[in-house]
Order: structure tokens, then sequence, then C-alpha cells
């Protein structure tokens, strides 16, 4: 009786590359009075640090972050999603 169960055995090379770190952070010109205040929120207390370790949920952290600030300021429509980072 053949039950079709077969062994294979595969073999992998895996190659870890370094992780990938923050050089620098810096905002995208714009004269507006809320990229101001964004550039300026930035700077207090930022979840982004020059020379940590590039995740994904730092940037999100930092996104969510501004977010509640900006809603505590006054910017009460505001969305995270209207926030973007280029890597």
């Amino acid at each position: 009786m053949n039950t079709g169960a077969y062994l294979f055995k595969a073999y992998y090379t895996a190659q870890v590359q370094p992780q990938y770190k923050l050089d620098k952070i810096e905002w995208v010109d714009d004269s507006s009075a809320l990229k101001q205040l964004l550039k300026k929120i930035s700077l207090k207390n930022s979840v982004l640090k020059t020379g940590n370790t590039y995740t994904l949920s730092d940037i999100t952290a930092e996104r969510d972050r501004m977010d509640l600030i900006l809603k505590t300021k006054g910017y009460y429509y505001f969305n995270p999603d209207y926030l973007m980072a280029y890597a």
C-alpha cells in the first residue's frame, strides 16, 4: 500500500548582512506652519535617532507620537498616514 509519503531534505545557506543604520534624519523644506511645528516636535524626544538601527516599528512609533502631539495642539483631523518616510 503506497501512502504517498516521501522524505525530502533541503539545505539552505543564508548570508546575513549588517543591519541598516539611520545616518541622518531630515525634513523636506516647506514654509508651512504645520511643517515648522512638525520639525520642532521631531527634535524633542524623537524615537528616531542617528545611528539607531532602521526599523519600521520605530518609524511607525514616531508617526504616532507626532500625530498625538499635533492633536493636542488643535490639529484634530490630522492622520499619521499624512506623514511619509523615505529611506
